[in-house]
């Protein structure tokens, strides 16, 4: 896919919040989230910005219930 077909995409999907493009694999990938951006050399991010003045919550808080260990072991 091309890096307009992955924005098109993200942002057709009500569901998707950013997502990465690798235009070496031409790949997309979708996210649901974004906590915190982290660069990737050769890869182009990009974010959904509300417009409408509803505030972006970003990424969901940890689970507070989910001990590390267990995470750690999956």
């Amino acid at each position: 896919v091309s890096l307009d077909q992955c924005k098109t995409t993200c942002l057709g999907d009500p569901a998707c919040r950013a997502f990465t493009y690798n235009p070496k694999a031409k790949w997309c990938f979708l996210k649901s989230d974004y906590n915190t951006l982290k660069p990737f050399n050769g890869a182009v991010a990009g974010k959904i910005v509300n417009v409408d003045g509803d505030p972006d919550i970003g990424a969901p808080p940890e689970l507070a219930f989910f001990p590390a260990w267990m995470a750690d072991q999956a």
